[in-house]
């Protein structure tokens, strides 16, 4: 195989942490002597040990006296400062490993470059990075996360043939069983989740993955209840309530929302009124587009208009999906 075939397969098993790993980034690591992999781990948990580190300490012990003369493939270049766990960087240099190939800089510019620049420092031969378009896919998050200060967010908007996402004061169920799966999965990969008191009191949302497996993320409503809403809240348990002035920048909801309970990836379930508030401040990241391409309202609450890139599409049932990136943020 070659370094390039190495990074991206250590790029495929860091999504084996993707639902766990937020906000910190997923990485996989693979420890390789003379084309083969000896010893593969990926960082499963944020606050848990990094890939690195389970790379050699998983390694199998008839393989134990290989150590110093494999080659460590890291998706990520290694961090070098005391977190929650150990510097990759100084175990590295414990373990005497010679020779280190990485996929991609930390995003951090404050960090970007170092942790490579002090293993070279210290006679470790670094090869990197490896620009694979694939390893946006895992880094995306992380970047927004550590560059912007703030969650990654999500729209998950749900939407009829002719772009109408409801009526006024009506619940519509628009997307098919196959489509609220796939949302359930977005949900358990997801950190939190924001609705608003309007949608709450029209749709009442459970917001938990009942259709799929994983965690349940945490629940956040913005804006006041009515006084005849609050028993259904109340019965709806582990909504977070956010009360913010109306006045108050979105952005600064979520920087707030991101220092202090630390989320990395949050999606949005409103109505247009709010998605397109988000819009306007453009502060999303990714737009999530279910339409049921068989179900036509001819009038109601239009979906706000917004640009972007289309990076998959797909059908499920009679639902188009297109996950659509932000290129102006």
């Amino acid at each position: 195989m070659s370094f390039e075939e190495y990074i991206h397969y250590a790029i495929k098993i860091a999504k084996n942490g993707n639902e766990k790993t937020s906000p910190n980034p997923m990485v996989g690591a693979l420890l390789v002597y003379k084309d083969k992999i000896i010893s593969e781990a990926w960082h499963k948990a944020f606050g848990e040990k990094h890939a690195e580190k389970l790379a050699i300490q998983n390694l199998p012990p008839q393989y134990s006296n290989l150590l110093k003369e494999s080659t460590l493939f890291v998706s990520l270049e290694p961090c070098n400062h005391q977190g929650k766990t150990e510097a990759c960087t100084d175990l590295i240099l414990q373990s005497g490993i010679r020779k280190v190939v990485f996929g991609a800089y930390d995003p951090n510019p404050l960090m970007s470059g170092k942790s490579i620049e002090l293993l070279r420092n210290k006679g470790i031969e670094c090869i990197g990075p490896l620009n694979i378009d694939y390893q946006e896919e895992i880094l995306k998050y992380f970047r927004i996360n550590i560059t912007k200060k703030r969650p990654y967010i999500i729209l998950k908007i749900a939407q009829t043939a002719d772009f109408f996402m409801g009526q006024k004061n009506q619940e519509i169920k628009i997307s098919g069983r196959e489509s609220d799966c796939l949302t359930h999965k977005w949900r358990s990969e997801s950190d939190a989740i924001l609705t608003t008191s309007k949608t709450f009191e029209i749709d009442k949302p459970s917001l938990n993955v009942r259709y799929w497996t994983g965690r349940n993320p945490l629940k956040f409503l913005i804006g006041s209840i009515r006084n005849e809403s609050i028993n259904d809240l109340n019965a709806f348990k582990n909504f977070i309530q956010i009360k913010s002035d109306p006045e108050t920048a979105l952005r600064d909801v979520f920087i707030n929302l991101y220092e202090s309970h630390r989320i990395g990836r949050f999606m949005i379930e409103a109505g247009p009124t709010f998605v397109a508030k988000v819009i306007s401040e453009n502060i999303w990241d990714e737009a999530r587009v279910i339409t049921n391409t068989k179900f036509y309202l001819k009038k109601g609450l239009q979906t706000p208009y917004f640009k972007g890139r289309i990076s998959q599409q797909f059908m499920l049932g009679n639902d188009e999906i297109k996950i659509v990136s932000n290129t102006m943020n």
